[in-house]
């Protein structure tokens, strides 16, 4: 969060140039009225509102001066100024951004820097004084102790107290102030050491050492005689000119690299500094001159000393000026560079979140979270192993190729990520809801397509909120349709009362809505409860939804429905308790003949080869070939036709219907065709089979032949019934030898994949999918009642296949081992699978052994 209320966003334009906008709400002043780009023409550039927009681009010293804004370069360019500062700095001499916002921002995020940084020069400067201290300590002979050791002290107890300043939190309100006052301070001593130097006065001269007369002799008595003079007239200095100007120096380094002052002050406090600092300097070598020379020769001396001292310390003073510039320029513009780039860097990373919660959020609004979490981490571990395998490959090349040792970054092929969304779940038990609106067509008749769509945006938007509250999912809207599931994807015990509460609130939505909009409309509901198939199918503009023949009576349910109220089939009532009113359908009474019987009854049929068609025949028996309504129709027509004796089993698939019975009193023709009448079905004879199974060990007897409607029925020795060879004598030979013939003929694809010379793995995995999978159908059923001969022909199936793969295979044997025990333990750990009080604990691990092994070898058990 920045000064002043200020928001901070960023963008890309997609040629390699990023741009920060830093954005206030508070109305700006205009601050940079001449020079430079300021605030009001930044506005104009941006928008010209009162709450200005500064675009401010991230390479102001990065070396990418190439890449401008095109509306911001002809401004830029009338500016004459070296391009180092053309975006960051207003004036060249001051360093600083145009945008007051951006500056106070800068300043603030620079802050615990500048604090560290004027921390350390305080550290600096105490531990100087702690030498300074001991220097002056032992050079009692050189130095007046007391006059050197009290403004040390003085100055060392100074830095602790600002070094605790630094802590407070009015530190940072002035530390410009803090920072002025420690360079007047530093000054002010420093200089001192060049007025020690100039501090000798006349009445110090001691008289008759010098006879401009007389001869001074060679050049060792004449230093013995200064030597003297020295030492008689007064102290020696305690640092000689070298040492001051070196500490001169120290302080000016001091000022435009590490205390933060702007650079105009700095600028003038150096300079001024320099001024006072060579001023007293003179004053020191004229008065050591005064005395140190005859008279005669003073002048002389003073104009040989000015020519070439004077101008090499102002070129000193001058480098040392240029450098200390040179650093605080390069510090400042690097320091404010970094905060873009750290700006830019948390702005980039803030709108990574965004646009990821906004990817989230409109993934979540076409599919369930929870679906939406795996399909969105599928497509990352997709990604992650395209990745690996493309750097796995691009570092083989380049190994494999050292010629090629200097190549350009580049980037994955789009053909390497391969994207699968495909993920299907059967769930049970779901309610589904279907919703239409009564009135559609009517209102729509006098309304043009946008205000239709709004209302419809309008009304279907309630809907999405109801969802919400209810705990239901929506999967689509069919036009002025709208549809949902409720315990789908997430399995929830509560889903017929979720979907019955949405329909009721459904209506009371459409209620307001008429309220609201003056509209006359009404709504029809209708709710189904089964098994679906939920997921996402295709590759491309996926989405989830729900399939299954329940669907469709949910469907139905709602054309069947009454407007304003909720039509409930018979499987979602059983959900339900007696919280709400009920009342019958009455569907024979409101509709007249039955949808169903008019549906089923008289349908015409023909056959069509090109352009020739045979004779119309009109059927009234099964399910219509090529109406998509007609098998929703059967299963609906036939969901009440279930057994009426204990000892009779009914086993429907889509329209074919299998009855078992028990043959009671040499008769059961008359029973089968009473249970026709009563269900209403009429069967098709032609295609109606009898299978007598007789357990019996005695002589076989004779069976009655059934006759339906005076037909006799047809009986057969064996029947295939779903896949699955069922003899009279219950023996597996039949489906073992169908078994053995359909799994050598896929043999042949087996050794075309040889001969092609795959992969070992390769052959394996095809022989576990298309032979194995075909040997193992219904094994825990047939192979332990099947002959020897049976199971050697199976086997060498397997055999064969050992020989083409050249690897080792699993026998069947072991697979039929397995796969009983694991059925076993599910009956075990199922109480209410019929066969679980065939299974009972044992006594000793033994005795279980064989009797489990003795049930294996005699097993009926149901597959799976």
């Amino acid at each position: 969060q920045l000064l002043h209320n200020s928001e901070v966003s960023c963008d890309s334009s997609g040629d390699g140039a990023v741009s920060v906008r830093i954005s206030s709400v508070k109305q700006l002043k205009q601050q940079h009225s001449s020079g430079g780009l300021g605030s009001s023409a930044m506005c104009s550039l941006i928008g010209g509102s009162k709450h200005c927009k500064y675009s401010i681009s991230s390479s102001c010293s990065s070396g990418e001066y190439g890449i401008r804004r095109p509306a911001v370069r002809s401004l830029r360019t009338l500016r004459k100024m070296p391009q180092l500062f053309e975006r960051s700095a207003g004036k060249f001499w001051n360093p600083k951004f145009d945008s007051n916002i951006l500056e106070e921002a800068c300043r603030e995020r620079c802050f615990p820097q500048t604090q560290r940084r004027f921390r350390g020069v305080l550290l600096y400067l105490a531990v100087s004084s702690l030498l300074w201290g001991a220097y002056f300590s032992a050079s009692t002979d050189r130095c007046d102790t007391l006059t050197f050791l009290v403004p040390t002290t003085g100055f060392l107890l100074f830095c602790f107290l600002l070094f605790l300043f630094t802590f407070t939190r009015h530190y940072a309100h002035c530390y410009d102030q803090a920072s002025l006052l420690l360079i007047l301070i530093t000054f002010t001593l420093t200089l001192a050491l060049q007025i020690q130097n100039s501090g000798f006065t006349d009445s110090q001269e001691p008289p008759a050492l010098w006879d401009g007369g007389e001869d001074m002799g060679d050049l060792e008595s004449r230093n013995f005689i200064l030597d003297s003079v020295n030492h008689v007239g007064s102290q020696a200095t305690c640092l000689s000119p070298v040492g001051t100007f070196s500490l001169g120096m120290e302080v000016l380094m001091l000022l435009y690299s590490v205390l933060h002052v702007r650079l105009y002050a700095s600028v003038l406090l150096g300079l001024l500094y320099s001024v006072l600092f060579e001023a007293l300097g003179w004053m020191h070598l004229i008065q050591a001159g005064n005395w140190s020379h005859p008279p005669e020769e003073k002048a002389t001396t003073d104009w040989e000393i000015l020519p070439w001292l004077a101008p090499a310390k102002a070129l000193l003073h001058i480098c040392a000026h240029v450098i200390g510039i040179h650093l605080f320029v390069m510090s400042e513009v690097r320091s404010r560079s970094t905060f873009l780039k750290v700006g830019q860097a948390i702005m980039h990373g803030k709108d990574l979140e965004v646009e990821k919660a906004l990817k989230e959020r409109m993934i979540h609004s076409v599919m369930p979270r929870r679906v939406a979490n795996e399909l969105m981490r599928q497509g990352d571990e997709d990604n992650e192993n395209s990745v690996k395998r493309y750097s796995t490959g691009a570092a083989l090349i380049s190994a494999s190729s050292p010629k090629n040792t200097k190549r350009k970054k580049t980037s994955i092929p789009r053909g390497q990520i391969i994207f699968r969304p495909f993920n299907m779940k059967r769930m049970e038990p779901v309610s589904i809801l279907f919703a239409d609106i009564v009135g559609f067509t009517k209102m729509s008749a006098n309304k043009s397509a946008h205000a239709l769509v709004g209302l419809l945006n309008d009304l279907f938007g309630r809907f999405d909120r109801l969802c919400e509250l209810t705990c239901c999912e929506k999967i689509s809207t069919l036009g002025d349709c709208y549809y949902c599931v409720a315990g789908c994807p997430e399995p929830r015990p509560d889903h017929a009362y979720c979907c019955v509460e949405m329909g009721l609130g459904m209506i009371q939505a459409i209620e307001q809505f008429c309220q609201n909009k003056n509209e006359m409309v009404n709504m029809r509901v209708g709710i189904h409860t089964g098994t679906v198939l939920c997921g996402i199918l295709g590759m491309k503009r996926f989405k989830f939804d729900v399939w299954s023949n329940d669907v469709n009576l949910a469907n139905l349910m709602e054309q069947l429905g009454v407007a304003g109220k909720v039509h409930l089939s018979e499987a979602t009532a059983n959900f339900l308790d007696d919280r709400y009113v009920w009342e019958d359908g009455r569907i024979t009474e409101r509709i007249g003949q039955s949808v169903v019987a008019d549906q089923l009854k008289d349908r015409p049929q023909s056959v069509r080869v090109g352009n020739c068609a045979s004779s119309t025949l009109t059927l009234s028996t099964g399910a219509a070939q090529g109406c998509v309504l007609s098998p929703l129709l059967y299963s609906l027509y036939t969901y009440n036709c279930t057994a009426t004796s204990s000892s009779t089993i009914i086993v429907k698939f889509a329209d074919d219907t299998v009855v078992m019975g028990l043959i009671s009193d040499n008769n059961e023709g008359a029973y089968l065709e009473n249970w026709c009448q009563e269900n209403n079905l009429l069967l098709n004879v032609s295609k109606t089979k009898e299978l007598i199974v007789d357990c019996s060990k005695k002589q076989k007897r004779h069976y009655q032949p059934v006759r339906i409607s005076g037909t006799m029925v047809e009986r057969v020795d064996s029947f295939r019934y779903l896949g699955v060879h069922i003899s009279q004598d219950l023996s597996w030979s039949l489906h073992t030898i169908s078994l053995a013939k359909k799994a050598r003929q896929r043999l042949y694809h087996l050794r075309r994949l040889r001969d092609f010379r795959l992969p070992s793995k390769v052959l394996r995995n095809f022989y576990t999918c298309t032979i194995e999978s075909i040997l193992t159908r219904n094994i825990t059923v047939l192979f332990g009642n099947s002959t020897k001969q049976d199971r050697q022909a199976l086997q060498s199936v397997v055999r064969s296949a050992e020989r083409i793969t050249h690897t080792e295979l699993p026998d069947l044997q072991t697979i039929y081992y397995k796969r009983c025990q694991t059925k076993a333990r599910r009956i075990v750990k199922d109480p209410t699978h019929p066969n679980n009080r065939l299974f009972s604990q044992l006594s000793s691990p033994s005795e279980s052994q064989s009797e489990e092994s003795e049930l294996f070898n005699d097993s009926e058990v149901e597959a799976n």
